[in-house]
């Protein structure tokens, strides 16, 4: 039997190094309608929102389209 370990760091946000941005990203599926949407942020070093955009899709994309 295989051991599983939890690495309970991996959801943390961690601030971007001096001269770089973060991007964060995600997306939502509505079945009934039929629509994707997906949202991104980008952060400075010091956690300030540099850009942001949103975007809905139809016909609905795949989970694994809508995640990539």
């Amino acid at each position: 039997m295989a051991s599983t370990t939890l690495d309970h760091n991996a959801g943390e946000w961690k601030k971007p190094a001096v001269g770089w941005l973060k991007y964060n990203v995600d997306a939502r599926f509505f079945a009934r309608a039929r629509v994707t949407s997906m949202g991104a942020c980008f952060c400075n070093p010091t956690c300030n929102l540099v850009a942001g955009l949103i975007s809905w899709r139809q016909p609905m994309l795949s989970t694994l389209e809508g995640e990539a």
